[in-house]
């Protein structure tokens, strides 16, 4: 189980004010062998999400825009996985480490 919860943000960039919509996810996952079943709800409740909005600050023309976005509002995906494995498997090489030091650092 997995959630992600963002706020979004608010910025000034010169004459512009600008406004990234808030986002959230719930994520249910599950393996099963070779399987992967997932299943994710993109901003719950929502059904006309607001993706953004912008403000443009000048004192000779103004202009305010919103989009919106229902294709992200309250948004259910499944997705279904197969991992893959081909060729042979190889056992890992067993390596054993040396850790004593016999040099006494004289030249010879």
């Amino acid at each position: 189980m997995q959630g992600y919860i963002d706020d979004g943000n608010r910025f000034l960039e010169g004459e512009s004010k600008g406004y990234n919509g808030a986002y959230s996810v719930l994520k249910a996952a599950y393996s099963w062998r070779d399987w992967q079943f997932s299943l994710s709800w993109t901003n719950p409740f929502k059904s006309n999400y607001k993706s953004y909005e912008n403000e443009l600050l000048n004192r000779n023309l103004y202009k305010h825009t919103i989009g919106y976005s229902k294709d992200s509002g309250n948004l259910v995906t499944l997705n279904v996985s197969w991992r893959l494995s081909r060729g042979s498997k190889h056992k890992s090489a067993e390596k054993k480490i040396n850790l004593r030091d016999t040099d006494n650092g004289i030249i010879k």
